[in-house]
């Protein structure tokens, strides 16, 4: 009976009207209006815009936005939430109910994403205060808005015990999140916007980046331990106020609508169910649903999740005799031909054919070409796994090594610390500390040293460009400056030798500036081949 009960409710629910509002950075499905998912739509785009012109991406992969009208069936995903991020195998997910906090469960959980693909390994704390730093955004004419006071994480503070550093350290669940929430938040805001901590931010960050444990970056780059920014925080709290930012969002235009038929809203639910390992739920949506190449795909989808194989062969065989192009299906039977011993290559090569960013599959390809010593196409694979997938330990690892087969040692470090700064294992971390080693093993001996005359040191660039300096982007191997010059377009230009930059009228003796939005004027030096900046000039 209880079964009957719940697939009697699946269908019930199912029964609204689905909707698809497509703009150029996401696709939102949504049961409550086309109003709604307007309005809502636009508060992605306005979101996006701010990372967008900053110069840092919203991650390789397609973004599809869930907002379900319906409390009780959002909660059927992710009881006790109001919204959540979530990578899938070839695209990324968000899923939120409409409420009066949607708005801000929208910004919350896009920087969720953006910080997931940013390859910084992150604190706990600092990925969720972050988020809802941000997540109080207003966008003005040619201002942004940033860190709202948060009435309620202002009075839980002010009424519970708060969390320690070690706690909040390791996150809470239960009892505790709702604080361990609020006190990142004013931990975050008082780092960004106190001018006796906000200095200290872009070195915490290149620390974190090059794989220091965050409670010893943290003491290097505010020059304080944690608990004596907790002990800061009662006081910062009492005059904390949001910041006003100069900022230029884009119009992303006129979004597109389609109506779903009611085969289609349960494909994409089901899918969603699936990515959060929840194929009972899959197969209850599915339930009525037809037999189209999509739906037959899904269906081996979720036979597989429920180690029912030979249906999933079943499955899987009727939709790419239908004619399906779904990556993901591919990668599905790559895996059983895997599981039975036959070839998987093909499959996966059809993967990428379909879906050139599908990780898994970029990763499998390049542990196939390292066995095969293809160094060069198993680093191009691998790189794309990290690439999509900044916060996987193993893809770093298997980068790392074959980086050093192939003699490229120092990259072969640098994709080593990687893989320690995102180990969420002892296994996981063991490894990549194994491969710090490995370098050094292979490494033929160095020549002996060559002294250079005085004289001949000191780069000097070959070109040079003025304008404005708008973002200072610390993600990936390197920081890289983005400058937009007079004519509007917008240029990047490589850090690849911080400590010999030249700085000229700086208005500090070292200046520090922080990862993100900028709004510097400046006259850049570099080297026009490798675009690596030698001089930064200010003006007088």
């Amino acid at each position: 009976m209880k079964r009957l009960v719940f697939l009697l409710s699946a269908a019930l629910l199912s029964s609204a009207q689905w909707i698809r509002v497509d703009s150029p950075g996401l696709e939102l499905l949504t049961d409550e209006g086309e109003q709604a998912g307007r309005q809502l739509t636009a508060r992605f785009e306005q979101v996006r815009s701010i990372f967008r012109n900053a110069g840092i991406a919203d991650g390789p992969s397609r973004l599809r936005v869930f907002a379900f009208a319906s409390a009780a069936e959002f909660h059927r995903y992710r009881p006790d939430s109001d919204g959540f991020y979530t990578p899938g195998a070839d695209r990324d997910y968000i899923a939120l109910h409409s409420g009066a906090e949607s708005d801000r469960v929208a910004c919350h959980e896009y920087v969720h994403l953006v910080l997931a693909h940013s390859s910084i390994p992150l604190p706990k704390w600092f990925d969720e205060g972050t988020a809802e730093f941000y997540s109080t955004v207003e966008f003005e004419k040619d201002h942004l808005r940033i860190g709202g006071v948060i009435p309620s994480h202002l009075a839980r503070l002010a009424g519970a015990k708060w969390l320690d550093a070690a706690s909040l350290e390791r996150g809470a669940e239960g009892e505790g999140r709702m604080m361990f929430y609020a006190e990142s938040w004013a931990l975050v805001h008082m780092l960004n916007l106190a001018p006796a901590w906000r200095d200290g931010m872009p070195q915490f960050l290149l620390l974190l980046s090059q794989g220091k444990a965050p409670e010893e970056a943290f003491r290097e780059a505010f020059n304080r331990t944690p608990d004596k920014a907790l002990a800061d925080l009662p006081a910062y709290l009492r005059s904390a106020h949001p910041a006003r930012i100069p900022a230029a969002l884009d119009h992303a235009g006129e979004p597109s609508v389609k109506r779903l038929t009611r085969e289609e809203a349960a494909i994409a639910r089901a899918e969603l169910a699936l990515n959060l390992r929840n194929p009972e739920f899959a197969a209850a949506i599915m339930n009525g649903a037809g037999d189209s190449p999509a739906s037959e795909a899904t269906r081996g989808a979720i036979a597989l999740a429920e180690n029912r194989r030979d249906e999933a062969r079943r499955h899987l065989d009727r939709a790419i005799a239908l004619g399906s192009r779904d990556a993901s299906l591919y990668f599905e039977y790559a895996m059983l031909e895997r599981e039975n011993g036959r070839p998987d290559f093909p499959m996966l090569r059809k993967v990428l054919e379909i879906d050139p960013d599908f990780a898994d599959a970029a990763f499998l390809i390049g542990i196939r070409e390292t066995d095969d010593g293809d160094w060069k196409s198993a680093i191009s694979h691998l790189r794309t796994a990290t690439r999509i997938r900044p916060q996987k330990s193993g893809s770093w690892q298997a980068l790392s090594y074959a980086q050093a087969k192939a003699g490229d040692f120092d990259g072969s470090a640098q994709s080593a610390r990687r893989a320690i700064a995102t180990a969420e294992t002892d296994a996981e971390r063991q490894a990549a500390q194994a491969l710090l080693g490995l370098g050094s093993a292979e490494r033929p001996l160095a020549k002996a040293p060559v002294t250079t005359p005085e004289s001949w040191r000191g780069r000097k660039g070959d070109a040079r460009a003025a304008g404005t300096l708008i973002n200072f982007d610390c993600g990936g191997d390197h920081p890289r400056v983005h400058l937009r010059e007079e004519s509007g377009a917008t240029v990047v230009f490589e850090i690849l030798h911080p400590a010999e930059i030249e700085l000229i009228n700086a208005p500090q003796p070292t200046l520090q500036i922080s990862c993100g939005p900028q709004n510097w004027r400046v006259t850049v030096e570099y080297e026009s081949g490798s675009r690596d900046v030698t001089r930064i000039e200010f003006p007088l």
